[in-house]
């Protein structure tokens, strides 16, 4: 609720508490990661950020919102090659993913 209110840091808050609260083997825990990562990416904390979606590709390497969120942040350090990569491994798992699509586009004319 927090993160539709725009209130990012209490989402990023909340998100911490639940990743605390829910055992490492929930099917969740990808989604609170990869949650807060894009609270922390909304906040310009893009080295939390990419930390978030890095534990959550690995939680599930198929999930490609985890992919995009650290393509995201990859690009705020400014860092667009692992970006292209990122978008490019979410590609593979959402291949029709609109976000995903015009990222990895926007991403590659800066590489």
């Amino acid at each position: 609720m927090a993160f539709k209110e725009g209130e990012y840091k209490v989402a990023v808050r909340l998100y911490g508490c639940a990743i605390d609260l829910d055992d490492n083997e929930s099917a969740q825990q990808k989604i609170y990661y990869s949650n807060r990562s894009a609270s922390y990416c909304i906040l310009k904390k893009y080295q939390e950020a990419q930390s978030d979606a890095v534990k959550s590709t690995e939680l599930d390497p198929s999930w490609y919102k985890a992919w995009y969120r650290k393509g995201v942040a990859e690009e705020g350090l400014g860092d667009y090659a692992a970006a292209e990569r990122s978008f490019a491994a979410g590609l593979a798992c959402a291949p029709r993913d609109a976000d995903l699509l015009k990222a990895h586009q926007e991403v590659k004319m800066m590489t």
